[in-house]
């Protein structure tokens, strides 16, 4: 997979994690990327939530080079509001 591959499916990831989140407002977003090469899907992962949601939105970030029980790179993104986890999703990229 391509940094830019990676990068793509990143920012796809994000739009389907806004999909899923629907109405619901997020007071703080985490996004863990695990892979060894993760840096250009961050960027992009960063730059896609700074377009869905506001600033007052906090923003979470973790590059994790590769857990040993995962397979494959994937991005896991959560979104929180009250102290509670309102909405999370895995996704593998590169797929």
């Amino acid at each position: 997979m391509t940094h830019e591959d990676q990068a793509d499916d990143g920012a796809d990831a994000v739009a389907k994690f806004r999909k899923l989140l629907g109405r619901r407002l997020p007071q703080r977003i985490q996004a863990r990327i695990d892979s060894p090469a993760g840096m250009a899907g961050l960027c992009a992962v960063e730059a896609r939530l700074a377009d869905c949601w506001a600033v007052d939105v906090s923003k979470e970030f973790v590059w994790l080079t590769r857990s040993p029980a995962t397979a494959c790179d994937r991005l896991e993104l959560r979104a929180f509001a009250d102290g509670d986890v309102i909405c999370e999703a895995v996704f593998q990229l590169g797929i």
